[in-house]
């Protein structure tokens, strides 16, 4: 393994150099402005130099310098040798200055790039002209140039996509008298002033909202999407999420620190979550929109239909209810991790009600893992209710990657109407005491539905009807106790109050006595306290 890390190193410093010395031979400097080749007629506005020295194994110091200062007019073409080119970008760290620490953290069939910023300088210009052809503004792009006083948009009515911190600790912004200050339906800054974030905004920008002051935000339904760090360190108690239907993406680390938070709605149908990779302590460490924050309430409204990791390893919770018309969850959605310890007690109940929904795929090498499809893995579920109303229970439900980890759950209940159970629903599910299916007919189902479960030790409860239906279906039939479903008396195939009436009729002798159906705890014996124990059952005591 060593071997193979050295080797790496060594061919990732092969590409540094490679990279360095293909950007050198495509950048060049025209009227005191540094610009780098993208393709036969376009040109992006650049750094003045980059070099990466390496101080060990695997671990290199990246530096951004540049030359700029002033006023600076960024024209529409440029020339070079001899050929017209289009300005349509400006890179990341363009106009700022930088150190990086990098590591390379190898994984089974990728490396990634994990810098940590050690420190940032700008350079001291003080306008910027910023023509209409440009289309994109790259990250940090004029990170604490703090002398900048002046940008301006040849086109305000068309301001080109802005990364991540782009203007961040410009006079600029820090000096700008308009609040909210918006071009373009990009909300640059926000400091609260306002009560509510204006209808014509549809992107809330990198930083914008740093330090908000306000307890509560309603994102409109115009937002697309709210950048890194947009509300990080904001005293945020309560967000919501207006109905949307076109997705609103919320990027990594948008609500980075907002320890107050702890109540989020989302009621967009689509809410997209990034998910950002980074080094904490030399260890691989995920991060969402909410890291830092410790959500104890996630409502998903009624017309949610995909859920992301709106709050991946970052919550306080202990229930989530997944509404009826969710489509579809992504791969991980609620997952713990033993890379990124969460400092929450855990989701314990599920409440699913979504009537036909399936699982992302998660993708490893480019090729598509269908046992990583996992949304629930390792939290540790005591009770799981499934909704009336369910058709189908998706691939990979309740699926355990190991059974050490697996679910305290005892057991489960599949409702009439399910018509459709995905492979490895209940795998390794090893704690499970007993099922309930109030289905008439057993639906087929595939062998690594139950696989793992105890079927020697695990009741399988049927309707009274249903009994030799299920005792001779293909999987189903393995479990070797299959009852009546407990507490229905009068094999109806419900347990309600009328199988009260039917257990005391026959404790008094009216009619005939079925042990199997009237002896509800158990016991051998048809008595009083099996009419207590079924009254527990209706009322969910039991």
């Amino acid at each position: 393994m060593k071997r193979f890390l050295i080797l790496m190193a060594i061919l990732n410093l092969f590409v540094i150099v490679s990279t360095a010395q293909s950007q050198k031979a495509t950048t060049f400097t025209a009227d005191g402005i540094n610009y780098k080749v993208v393709n036969d007629s376009s040109v992006a506005v650049t750094y003045a130099k980059y070099e990466m020295v390496s101080y060990g194994m695997g671990h290199f110091f990246g530096y951004y310098t540049n030359n700029y200062q002033g006023d600076i007019v960024i024209p529409s073409k440029v020339y070079y040798n001899g050929k017209e080119y289009t300005v349509r970008y400006i890179t990341d760290h363009a106009f700022c200055s930088s150190t990086y620490r990098i590591v390379f953290l190898e994984t089974a069939c990728n490396t990634y790039e994990m810098p940590e910023i050690y420190g940032f300088g700008g350079s001291p210009i003080t306008s910027v002209y910023i023509p209409s052809t440009v289309i994109s503004i790259g990250e940090r792009a004029f990170y604490e140039c703090s002398s900048l006083t002046n940008v301006r948009f040849e086109d305000e009515s068309n301001i080109p996509s802005i990364g991540a911190l782009a203007f961040a600790g410009t006079a600029w912004l820090e000096n700008q008298e308009i609040d909210p200050f918006i071009l373009d339906g990009k909300m640059f800054s926000w400091r609260g002033t306002a009560d509510t974030i204006p209808n014509n905004v549809t992107h809330i920008l990198s930083g914008a909202c740093i330090n908000l002051p306000l307890k509560t935000v309603r994102i409109p339904e115009s937002v697309r999407s709210i950048g890194k760090y947009a509300f990080e360190n904001s005293e945020l108690e309560s967000l919501i999420i207006d109905e949307n239907d076109k997705t609103c993406r919320l990027e990594a680390y948008a609500f980075k620190d907002c320890k107050s938070l702890k109540r989020v709605e989302v009621n967009a149908k689509h809410c997209s979550v990034g998910i950002e990779l980074n080094v904490k302590n030399e260890a691989p460490d995920w991060n969402g929109a909410f890291t830092g924050c410790s959500l104890d309430s996630v409502i998903f409204g009624d017309s949610l239909q995909t859920i992301s990791p709106i709050c991946y390893n970052q919550y306080d919770m202990t229930e989530i209810t997944i509404p009826e018309n969710v489509k579809l969850i992504e791969h991980d959605a609620f997952a713990l991790t033993d890379l990124t310890p969460h400092s929450g007690k855990g989701i314990k109940k599920l409440n699913y009600n979504a009537i036909s929904c399936d699982f992302d795929y998660d993708e490893m090498c480019g090729i598509v893992m269908e046992e990583r499809a996992i949304v629930f893995s390792n939290l540790r579920l005591e009770q799981v209710i499934i909704g009336e109303e369910v058709r189908k229970i998706p691939e990979n439900f309740l699926r355990q990657d190991w059974t050490s980890h697996s679910h305290p759950l005892k057991k489960i209940t599949i409702p009439a109407k399910v018509d459709t159970i995905g492979a490895y629903a209940f795998n390794n599910c090893v704690k499970l005491e007993s099922i309930t299916s109030l289905r008439p007919e057993p639906v087929e189902i595939e062998p690594s539905v139950f696989e793992g479960v105890n079927k020697q030790t695990c009741v399988l409860y049927v309707p009274y009807s249903s009994l030799s239906l299920y005792r001779s279906a293909p999987v189903w039939k393995s479990f070797l106790n299959i009852k009546s479903i407990k507490g229905d008396v009068n094999g109806d195939g419900h347990v309600n109050t009328s199988d009260v009436a039917a257990l005391i009729n026959q404790i008094l002798g009216i009619g005939p006595m079925d042990t199997d159906l009237a002896d509800v705890n158990g016991d051998g014996r048809v008595n009083v306290s099996d009419v207590a124990a079924l009254i527990n059952i209706i009322l969910g005591i039991q």
